[in-house]
């Protein structure tokens, strides 16, 4: 099993994954790391485990704007037809493109909670 090392705010994380899964982490970790860097810079330093919970909340915040924004798309559209072609407005959204975000969003908060995880147990 490959394992990388990863720069998430100020903090140097190393992992283990499955063959083929590294560019999937290394973009989740990208995604943890804008989040976290947002922290940092209002907050200034923080402990690791205050900065990936922070950072997994603030994730699963924005999933769950984009479930309820997707919700709410599917609840107003008649067809299926309407949710694809958007009502024609120009800031429709695309449900295949939103939900292969959301599947992917979802992926990186199961690995997150994984990441701390680890970083728990090696930790002590």
């Amino acid at each position: 099993m490959p394992d990388l090392s990863l720069k998430i705010g100020d903090h140097n994380f190393k992992v283990t994954c499955q063959a083929g899964e590294e560019k999937i982490l290394e973009s989740a970790a990208h995604l943890l790391n804008a989040e976290a860097q947002k922290l940092l810079n209002s907050n200034g330093r923080m402990l690791e485990n205050i900065m990936l919970l922070m950072t997994g909340l603030m994730l699963a915040d924005q999933i769950i704007h984009l479930n309820e924004k997707l919700a709410k798309k599917i609840a107003s559209s008649t067809s299926r037809e309407e949710i694809i072609e958007g009502n024609g407005s120009k800031d429709s959204m695309d449900p295949q493109n939103l939900s292969e975000l959301l599947k992917r969003l979802s992926r990186l908060a199961v690995r997150a909670e994984s990441i701390a995880e680890t970083f728990e147990k090696n930790k002590n």
